[in-house]
């Protein structure tokens, strides 16, 4: 564990991440087609090293919460797909692979790495020690990545509104980060990855939406 430990704490490991992404900007102005299909699988592949990250930060005790957020984040979009009260109306393309009720299991990942790690940012950045501030910042940045994300997840099909994004998807984003960062109160934050990868995704999409 400690080896696989300080190889993801490796510099090597931050340098492949902005070099994918690198590449993604690129292929995604030369070879779409392929990026868009290689995209869940990048993403499910840096998901687990951000989740193995926390995990080591933190072990066992940690997996409920893992637990809870993915099935909690694929519940409340699984109601916001199906009735449109909380999001807004949206629909989930087939890019993001395999999923249950019109919902990928990619995007119950996707709570759960957005979430850590803009607590991770807010912590080891913004030096947040108040839990409520610590929860709150969290919560603004994650409202703030879902911006930046919306104009290239719609342009890569990872999903579709029924006209333009509505601000109440972005209040709800707020409410559920919130909400979900409460739950965090006595997680450690000791790495740099998962913020630094939060921090690079979100500079992969603001590229391509200059773009």
């Amino acid at each position: 564990m400690s080896y696989l430990n300080d190889i993801l704490e490796d510099k090597s490991v931050l340098r492949s991440i902005i070099s994918i992404y690198l590449v993604g900007v690129i292929g995604f102005i030369l070879i779409r087609p392929v990026i868009i299909l290689l995209t869940p699988y990048i993403l499910f592949l840096f998901g687990l090293v951000i989740l193995f990250k926390i995990f080591v930060d933190n072990g066992k005790k940690i997996i409920p919460l893992y637990v809870y957020i993915f099935l909690a984040g694929l519940f409340i979009e699984i109601l916001g797909v199906k009735t449109g009260i909380i999001f807004g109306r949206y629909s989930y393309g087939n890019v993001l692979g395999l999923g249950i009720y019109g919902v990928p299991f990619l995007i119950g990942l996707n709570w759960v790495v957005v979430v850590f790690s803009w607590n991770y940012f807010s912590s080891n950045v913004l030096k947040a020690r108040n839990f409520l501030f610590r929860s709150l910042s969290a919560a603004i940045f994650a409202v703030i990545f879902d911006i930046l994300m919306e104009p290239s997840a719609i342009a890569f099909s990872f999903w579709k509104w029924n006209g333009s994004v509505p601000v109440q998807n972005y209040i709800a984003w707020f409410v559920i980060s919130f909400l979900f960062s409460l739950s965090l109160k006595n997680v450690k934050f000791k790495s740099n990855l998962p913020w630094i990868y939060i921090i690079v995704q979100s500079i992969f999409f603001l590229i391509l939406d200059i773009y």
